[in-house]
Order: structure tokens, then sequence, then C-alpha cells
């Protein structure tokens, strides 16, 4: 099981990675910033975890980075949060998978993700507003591994609430299986759709996810809950 130092670890790692994208594919045409609570709100993380309130949980599930395009060019910005999935269900058959297979009847056990409900919902609220959102994830049990999503609340196929969740062996965070099929809509391949939005080569994205993929684990041979 992740400690939550090693899970800010990776976080961390996801947003160098961030970083190194807007730099090498788009040097001088758009501006990369760090925005999540961590970087901006440092000094009062720790206690906004323990807070329950709208008002908090909007604070503290705020996307973690901000891309503007320069002003020489009109094109919109985006808020992008960065997740990250490395174990999933482990059997096919797992009662929480029967239970959403009531939605998606071919649902594959590769195809859900666990995100932290509140910042799902927060990151579908803020889309509801107008707001270009996305969510890069890199899940390594998925085929394509490296994901775009475009956060709807029906993609939220079976949310666990903290009540649940205390019974479980892991944080008590409530949770949402976030459904993950790639459909090119509401889920794409994150290098087909930073090709699609940034007008980049998708094999060249591709090539560069696929070099820096081995920073994304979990280190000191710690695993991930399913």
């Amino acid at each position: 099981m992740s400690t939550f130092h090693q899970r800010t670890g990776l976080d961390a790692r996801f947003k160098e990675i961030a970083r190194e994208f807007f730099s090498i594919f788009l040097p001088d045409k758009v501006h990369f910033r760090l925005i999540g609570v961590e970087e901006e709100l440092a000094d009062v993380h720790e206690h906004l975890r323990f807070k329950r309130d709208p008002t908090t949980e909007f604070i503290r599930y705020r996307p973690d980075t901000f891309v503007c395009w320069d002003k020489a060019y009109a094109k919109p910005s985006w808020l992008i949060e960065l997740k990250t999935a490395l174990t999933g269900f482990q059997y096919d058959q797992a009662w929480p998978l029967r239970e959403m297979r009531r939605q998606v009847p071919d649902l594959k056990k590769e195809e859900v993700a666990n995100m932290e409900l509140g910042a799902f919902q927060n990151l579908v609220r803020l889309r509801s507003l107008g707001l270009n959102v996305v969510v890069w994830l890199y899940v390594a049990y998925h085929p394509q591994r490296w994901l775009a999503l475009l956060p709807e609340a029906e993609l939220n196929l079976r949310a666990l609430e903290r009540e649940a969740m205390r019974r479980t062996a892991g944080s008590g965070t409530p949770i949402a299986n976030v459904f993950i099929r790639v459909d090119g809509v509401r889920v794409w391949t994150l290098p087909a759709w930073l090709a699609a939005t940034f007008a980049v080569a998708e094999a060249d994205v591709a090539a560069f996810l696929t070099e820096r993929e081995a920073r994304l684990q979990l280190r000191d041979g710690a695993s991930e809950p399913g």
C-alpha cells in the first residue's frame, strides 16, 4: 500500500513530465504553471485534508496545472489534473465489477481507475461551468497506459462514500470508480488528445511518454491498493 508521501512523490514526477512536454514540444508558445493546492497553499494543505465543507473541498481539489497560450495565439487555456493508477482490480469477477456491469455490460477490469471522489466531482463542476478541464492519466494496467479524460458525471460508474471506505484497508478517502474506455470523445489516448489539442505529432508524443514511463512507479518496493 502506498503512503501519502509516496503518492505526493508520484504527483511531483508527473508534474515534471507535464512541464517537460510543454517546454520541448511548445517552447515559447504556451505558459505552463503549477496551481495545485500543494504549490500555492502549502502551509495549510495538511489542514485541508481534514475539512469536509464544500468550500474547502473546492480549493483542495482544484486542478494541478494551468496552461495558457501566448498572447500571439488566439487559443483557449486549459486546466489539467494529473493522476496515476498503478494497480486495478485483480479478478474479473470481483463484486464491484459485477455491480458496474449493470451500467456497462461488457466492462473489462482494466477499464476502471480510482480517483478521489471529491476531486472528480470538482472537475465535473468546473467543466459544467464551461471551463476547459482535462485529466491526464497514467494507468499502468491499461492497454494504452497514457490517457486523457474529459470529466463527466456519467463516467463515475460507482462511488464509495466515506462510511463505506472506513471499512476498507485504505486511507478512508471516498473514491470514484471511473470508466476509462477509450472512445475518442470523453476518453482519449494522451498522445492522440495532445495531437488534436496542441497540433503536435502524435508519434513523437508517444515516444516522449514511453521514455518517461519508468518515473511513475512507486519506489522502495511499495504497491498501490487496487
